[in-house]
């Protein structure tokens, strides 16, 4: 993880770690409403409707289960607390063990399946298990049988800070492995809806440790509700905005910050300089990494330049407030960077790991490809005065470093 995706990952995370401290300074509070909070937990499973809509509208479908699992298991665990089906004291705790253990199990099931649509094999999969695990607890409670089958994964261990008696090892367990998964799966697949997931889970057990304690879970449903939804607007927003191969902001970024410049500013045309003969001649997966890593060294344009990438090989770098004498240095500093970045190109059959020890006279496996820029910059002048015709002179500008040999900077 680099630097950029790791300070995003964590300016992701404050937002769950804000919503769970708030839960934890509103609870000793909400404790002194003298309604019951029975109501307050349905408001909260309802809110979860919201997050679950959005998740499936955009495509999320590992958050929609793992949002409809626990929609599931949250409205079982709330119509046993509440005595809504009559039953023993006895079949009532373990009949709750069982549900908090199954809410576990689901998550780590959805963590573990390849969920990629509402009707593929592993969504059906999931779909016959919570069916299974619903007609199981069914059978249970009519029968009367959990009381009689209870494995000693769920018999009580003395937790600290509590005397909840629905928590058992097993639980623990289970939602344990899930946590340390999700917090892997953040180094590889960095977004803000892992972590709302990692921010759920945790708000989850934290609220399952408690349970005992009234509106701890009608609290921890609604904070979860928040998280996932501001999760998946966020992710929503990226898929808008956020070019997915360089993580640049997109064309449609651009826009919007062009619509917000004052009277004095400079956009500058970035062109990879004969990127159609590369990508024909090396192919497009060649090509993308050769996009990725121009996009990299443009991320780190000073001078205060706001980068984008404007389509195909085509960027765009904004730069608000500046003239045309400030710009200059930045960009021909970005010019140098990518010229003097060697990409390099090696055979199929290379090992996927570097070995130890490398022979520095065989280099047969390697070759470097020459990657340059040419860019176009201009200034808003008294000529050209909106974006539309400043773009167009950047364009021409760039036209102009082509035809004067490419690799440089024109205006």
């Amino acid at each position: 993880m680099g630097n950029i995706e790791f300070k995003r990952t964590l300016q992701d995370l404050l937002v769950p770690a804000c919503i769970i401290t708030l839960v934890f300074f509103l609870r000793p509070y909400v404790e002194l409403l003298n309604s019951s909070p029975f109501w307050f937990e349905v408001g909260a499973i309802l809110l979860l409707i919201i997050p679950g809509f959005f998740s499936l509208k955009f495509k999320q479908f590992k958050a929609f289960y793992l949002i409809l699992s626990l929609t599931m298991g949250l409205t079982a665990l709330t119509i046993t607390s509440h005595n809504l089906i009559p039953a023993d004291m006895a079949t009532t705790t373990v009949l709750q063990q069982w549900i908090i253990v199954l809410i576990a199990l689901n998550l780590l099931f959805i963590k573990i399946f390849k969920i990629s649509g509402i009707f593929t094999k592993s969504s059906q999969l999931f779909i016959v298990i919570i069916i299974t695990e619903a007609i199981l607890l069914f059978w249970g409670y009519n029968t009367n049988q959990f009381v009689l089958v209870q494995p000693a994964l769920l018999i009580n261990i003395a937790l600290p800070f509590t005397t909840n008696p629905l928590i058992s090892p097993l639980a623990l367990a289970l939602i344990s492995v899930v946590i340390v998964i999700q917090l892997a799966m953040l180094f590889f697949q960095n977004s803000s809806i892992q972590t709302s997931l990692l921010g759920s889970l945790l708000l989850l057990s934290f609220a399952f440790y408690f349970i005992e304690q009234p509106y701890m879970l009608a609290l921890a449903v609604t904070g979860i509700a928040i998280m996932f939804s501001a999760g998946i607007a966020q992710d929503s927003h990226d898929m808008a905005f956020i070019d997915t191969l360089t993580k640049l902001p997109g064309r449609r970024s651009m826009e919007q910050e062009l619509k917000q410049l004052g009277k004095r500013y400079c956009i500058a045309m970035l062109d990879i300089d004969h990127f159609k003969k590369l990508n024909d001649k090396y192919g497009h997966d060649v090509g993308d990494q050769v996009l990725k890593m121009v996009a990299k060294n443009i991320k780190k344009v000073s001078g205060g330049g706001k980068p984008a990438r404007y389509g195909g090989e085509e960027f765009a770098i904004i730069f608000p407030g500046k003239t045309l004498l400030d710009v200059v240095p930045h960009l021909e500093s970005v010019r140098l960077h990518i010229e003097n970045t060697p990409f390099a190109l090696r055979d199929k059959d290379r090992p996927k790991k570097l070995p130890k020890k490398v022979d520095k006279r065989s280099k047969s496996s390697q070759d470097h490809i020459n990657v340059t820029i040419s860019m176009g910059v201009a200034e808003r002048t008294r000529l050209d005065r909106s974006t539309e015709q400043v773009m167009k002179a950047a364009d021409n500008a760039l036209y102009k470093a082509k035809k004067q040999g490419r690799n440089k900077i024109s205006y």
